[in-house]
């Protein structure tokens, strides 16, 4: 949590410094800074921390051996970098050396030096653009305009027509089951509901259906299995002995209220068994782990079900389900989605590096569709706590966990 975060980094450099047994060790730690001096609030806590670590009213044990190093000044914005990946410093080499020089000349001053300055070139002038050479909105209707029709008779066309990508879109858009299927739902129909968004059209983006999620009061039990793993590596996905009674948990005649199951509300979720968020500064729509769980996923296994009432599928839209609450790097466990108690689909890993940032869960395939004619349907899920980190090693217990169902309308191939 971020309010904790300064007393972790004091442990930090207290564990460092005992571990190497130099009490005196010096340490520099240079601040987050995204936006520079423009930096969102989220981040500015951090930022906070990370400068109080230095302050010798604070932490008077640390006087001359610690010092902070303010990155804002370093930051660069995106019409000066080569790419607009704030959370990557907008990729900005000059950004790098800067903070890489700064965290070297506060260590030689720790150490009683000086270093000689660093030369640089004049940064360029940014040109500002008065108000009076705005465009009319007549101008920006035209050019908008404009490019909707590059962009749709142009990249769209070339995008569908496009071998690697045809026989894919063809395959996406029947619901046909893949050879391999993967737990990100982000395939190559994706890149081309960005194409219709920058030319202004959202009408294929994909939107809830069925009831609010948030509001079903979900069936739910959770239970340490007796197939025991070490916590301090690996997955934990992993096929498990249920309780007695509940070897059909998962299927609509299952009596969970028979059975001793509890009732509460998602995400269900839990962070060193505390219902705190796992991750304050995440804003992705699909994930959620910034939002405190509504009930407390006690055990590591964990499963949920609920029995609602769905609309008929629509014959030129495709559906999914999104399992949010880890959707960042070394986040999340596996999991298996059931649909009246036949498997929609599963994973059996989490989320590994260059693997974050999207959604993950199910497609409802074509195979099931039939599972949803409107009327009720069961839906069903399990999962497993994570409780370790693949560098750190073991970590407090995690998890979080939201399903929601979403139906998108399936743009033209032709």
């Amino acid at each position: 949590l971020i309010e904790e975060y300064e007393k972790h980094l004091a442990n930090l450099i207290n564990d460092v410094r005992k571990e190497f047994d130099t009490p005196k060790l010096p340490v520099v730690v240079a601040t987050i800074g995204f936006g520079g001096h423009n930096m969102q609030e989220k981040f500015l806590n951090i930022h906070q921390a990370q400068m109080a670590i230095s302050d010798t009213k604070k932490h008077p044990g640390y006087a001359g051996t610690v010092a902070s190093v303010d990155t804002r000044d370093f930051w660069r914005e995106v019409d000066e970098s080569p790419k607009g990946e704030d959370y990557h410093y907008n990729r900005n080499a000059e950004t790098y050396m800067l903070i890489g020089d700064a965290l070297g000349r506060a260590m030689v001053r720790l150490l009683g030096g000086k270093a000689e300055p660093l030369p640089l070139a004049p940064r360029p002038k940014r040109v500002i653009v008065e108000k009076g050479n705005e465009l009319s909105e007549e101008k920006k209707s035209a050019t908008q305009k404009a490019l909707k029709s590059i962009i749709l008779d142009g990249i769209v066309a070339a995008y569908v027509a496009n071998p690697r990508y045809s026989k894919v879109l063809l395959q996406e858009a029947s619901g046909e089951r893949p050879q391999r299927e993967n737990q990100f739902l982000r395939g190559v129909m994706y890149g081309l509901e960005n194409c219709y968004r920058a030319a202004g059209l959202d009408d294929y983006d994909w939107r809830s259906f069925g009831p609010d999620f948030n509001e079903v009061q979900w069936g739910y039990y959770s239970f340490d299995p007796k197939e025991i793993l070490p916590k301090e590596k690996g997955s934990r996905y992993r096929k498990v002995t249920y309780p007695t009674g509940m070897e059909i948990w998962n299927m609509p005649k299952f009596d969970a209220d028979k059975a001793g199951w509890e009732k509460g509300l998602q995400p269900f979720g839990q962070l060193d068994g505390k219902l705190v968020p796992l991750l304050e500064t995440c804003t992705a729509t699909f994930c959620r782990c910034s939002e405190r769980p509504q009930t407390l996923w006690e055990k590591e296994v964990l499963l949920v079900r609920a029995t609602v009432e769905l609309p008929p599928l629509k014959k030129d839209h495709r559906y999914r389900i999104v399992g949010g609450g880890s959707a960042h790097v070394n986040s999340g466990e596996g999991y298996a989605i059931y649909l009246n108690g036949k498997l929609l689909g599963k994973s059996e890993t989490g989320v590994a590096v260059r693997q974050g940032g999207q959604p993950r869960g199910c497609y409802i395939y074509s195979d099931l569709r039939d599972e949803i004619k409107g009327g009720k349907v069961t839906l069903a899920v399990t999962s497993f706590l994570r409780y370790n980190h693949p560098r750190r090693g073991l970590q407090p217990p995690r998890g979080h966990l939201s399903l929601q169902i979403e139906e998108q309308k399936m743009p033209s191939l032709k």
